[in-house]
């Protein structure tokens, strides 16, 4: 019998690679990618029901990509979505940790690159903003980033700033579901929970840091 080569074991292994990522991605809580273009957030952007939360300093990706462009006016085209809320490092003058701060995220950049960078993402979230005045925010912060956030749902997306030569996007990026809501609660909480697990409490950190940036910025 023709077996066309025995090329069923493949598909046979390539269909049960598939079934267990779909299991992993149902069930594991944490997950780590390596470059943020393998997170695809542009998919998970466009499903957004509720909430979007970009705090990373700035946009270069979303501003110049179609397929971001497209999934952020996807999900805020939903009568039902809450809020797109993004935070846009202000060049303060006075901020000492600027240089270096720019130098991590691009180590051939200048601050006059990072300025032209800063004023094409904030142009594209205005665009965004005159398009969904009621369901688009956007804040300047003068806080220093401690690392790029997206918050999409209840999906936590999380990189590192290093001194390198390769930048953010190359790196590790993690990506966590937790209650969102919950924790942004929590932050108001003299103390956390009684016995809250570990994994909570590692989601809480990440969590309140975008609740501090809120707190610590102005709307523009």
């Amino acid at each position: 019998m023709d077996t066309g080569g025995f090329t069923w074991p493949i598909w046979l292994f390539r269909l049960l690679s598939w079934a267990a990522s779909l299991w992993r991605f149902i069930t594991l809580r944490e997950a780590l990618f390596f470059r943020h273009s393998s997170l695809h957030t542009y998919k998970v952007l466009a499903k957004a029901k509720s909430r979007i939360v970009l705090h990373a300093a700035f946009y270069p990706t979303y501003a110049s990509t179609a397929d971001y462009s497209s999934a952020l006016r996807a999900a805020l085209a939903k009568p039902s979505f809450g809020k797109l809320e993004v935070f846009l490092l202000s060049l303060n003058p006075m901020a000492t940790w600027i240089p270096e701060f720019v130098r991590i995220l691009r180590w051939n950049y200048s601050v006059d690159d990072f300025r032209s960078e800063l004023t094409a993402s904030r142009i594209f979230f205005q665009h965004l903003r005159d398009d969904y005045p009621d369901k688009v925010v956007l804040y300047e912060t003068q806080l220093l980033p401690c690392f790029p956030l997206v918050i999409i749902d209840n999906i936590i997306y999380v990189g590192h700033y290093a001194h390198s030569k390769e930048p953010a996007p190359n790196g590790y990026w993690l990506r966590i579901k937790a209650d969102v809501d919950k924790l942004v609660q929590w932050v108001d909480y003299p103390t956390l929970p009684v016995k809250p697990t570990d994994r909570s409490v590692a989601a809480y950190r990440f969590v309140a840091e975008y609740v501090n940036a809120r707190c610590n910025s102005s709307k523009i």
